[in-house]
């Protein structure tokens, strides 16, 4: 089976027919390396990744009114990046992140209750781009896995539309792809040695019975 047909997720046209991702076959190792590949080949089509922006302070835009998208996120991100106090935001990321889990989509204008105030309006990709920054930086504070996920869904969001991108966007993608591959790898690699460990010693136990 083709590295396409076992992660077909960061293809075709992703704003308009999204991925739901219920009922994913599970593949084991062959769906982790299908998902690498697919990433080192959209790396090999966009530029170096970019450093990480210098974020100003920034006050929280008045969430009991209609409030834009881009002053939330860029609020948040710089609550991360220059306190590094996750607990102190994680209500309002964890209430952004959950809109996009529903909708795959990043909605210009939101109401207080994080609706969207035109459910047409999801096309600017630069509110893709700080939606998957801000889930880099909650993950790495927190190292809790649903920031993970939601981070790879938004990155294949991202990748299929690699091409309608800004060069400064794609390097920002590039930059989160790296992150991302280097987590996902790390993880997968603790994940191996941990069931490893677990064979050892169900191994040990066993000899040990059969000697006592």
């Amino acid at each position: 089976m083709s590295a396409l047909a076992l992660y077909p997720y960061a293809e075709g046209p992703l704003l308009y027919e999204r991925n739901t991702y219920f009922y994913t076959p599970y593949h084991g190792k062959p769906f982790l390396d299908a998902w690498l590949e697919s990433r080192h080949a959209v790396l090999s089509e966009l530029p170096q990744p970019a450093e990480r922006p210098i974020y100003q302070e920034c006050s929280c835009p008045a969430l009991e009114a209609p409030f834009f998208a881009k002053d939330l996120l860029y609020y948040l991100i710089s609550e991360l990046v220059l306190k590094k106090n996750f607990a102190q935001v994680r209500l309002l990321i964890d209430k952004i992140l959950q809109r996009f889990e529903v909708t795959k989509r990043m909605h210009c204008h939101y109401k207080p209750d994080f609706r969207p105030v035109d459910s047409d309006d999801f096309r600017d990709l630069n509110l893709y781009v700080l939606f998957a920054e801000l889930m880099e930086h909650s993950y790495e504070l927190n190292g809790l896995l649903p920031y993970l996920n939601v981070l790879q869904k938004c990155i294949d969001t991202l990748c299929s539309l690699r091409h309608s991108l800004n060069k400064d966007q794609q390097t920002k993608l590039a930059r989160t792809i790296t992150f991302e591959v280097e987590k996902v790898l790390s993880l997968s690699r603790r994940k191996d040695l941990t069931a490893k460990n677990q064979i050892q010693n169900e191994e040990y136990g066993k000899r040990s019975h059969l000697e006592s």
